[in-house]
């Protein structure tokens, strides 16, 4: 059983998933927050932040935490950032571009149910179905490295699976 601590920790999971789930079906390397590994090109950097919890909460109903009510919906911005050098094959397309890159993540977000099998695997958290958005995104190229960095920002509502909650 998780802890409190790891339980409200939706971020760590919410990275875990996508970094999972976008890794295996782009194949390609995906760095998560967290992470000090070296850097490869291409690779997905992803960082999750909680941006609102609520307005749904519970009631723990035993244990260490009896009667604590805390939320457990919450609304997630997901930063998706794809970095590729246009002179690298990318392993999405035929041709790394920025177009083949952004095509690819939308149909890889338009399968809730591969997305929310990857969220059952760690049996923390459940995907509020048609929820995931684009709500912004930038392009970048770096000359000294001779990259480009294509970032999409998502939003996401995930609840807390409540047969988790630790005691």
């Amino acid at each position: 059983m998780a802890t409190l601590e790891a339980w409200l920790d939706v971020e760590t999971e919410v990275e875990r998933v996508f970094a999972v789930y976008l890794g295996t079906t782009l194949g390609l390397t995906v760095k998560k927050s967290d992470s000090d590994a070296d850097l490869t090109v291409p690779r997905i950097d992803i960082v999750a932040m909680v941006h609102q919890m609520g307005p749904h909460r519970m009631i723990i109903a035993s244990g260490t935490y009896a009667n604590r009510q805390i939320y457990d919906q919450f609304v997630v911005t997901l930063g998706v950032d794809l970095t590729f050098s246009p002179f690298a094959q990318v392993n999405i397309s035929a041709t790394p571009t920025a177009a083949a890159y952004r095509g690819s993540l939308r149909r890889c977000l338009s399968d809730w149910d591969g997305i929310q099998s990857a969220f059952a695997s760690g049996g923390l958290l459940y995907l509020a179905r048609d929820t995931i958005r684009q709500i912004d995104g930038n392009r970048s190229i770096d000359s000294e490295a001779k990259t480009e960095t294509i970032t999409t920002k998502l939003s996401a509502g995930v609840f807390l699976i409540p047969t988790v909650v630790p005691t």
